[in-house]
């Protein structure tokens, strides 16, 4: 479920990025949406801990990665898009 939903999210974020005038590359883009996966990701398991006052663990982590995991798949077919379509940077 969380790889599918941050898949859409990371590919949601990537094409506001590439859409601002202000983005340089394809490589700035994917790299933003990266960050933006990972503290969205972090943040989503900091709260489940606190809610659940519960130390850190190999659950929370393996979470996280396949948050990630989502959020590259979502890039994936972002770059794979714009490859198609010959995006260039505004």
């Amino acid at each position: 479920m969380h790889v599918g939903l941050f898949a859409v999210f990371a590919h949601l974020v990537a094409n506001y990025l590439a859409s601002r005038r202000t983005t340089a590359s394809r490589s700035r883009v994917v790299l933003g949406v990266i960050a933006v996966v990972l503290v969205i990701a972090l943040l989503q398991e900091g709260i489940q801990l606190l809610y659940k006052a519960r130390p850190l663990g190999m659950d929370e982590v393996l979470d996280v990665g396949i948050d990630l995991a989502g959020g590259n798949v979502g890039v994936l077919i972002f770059w794979l898009k714009a490859r198609h379509v010959g995006y260039q940077a505004q």
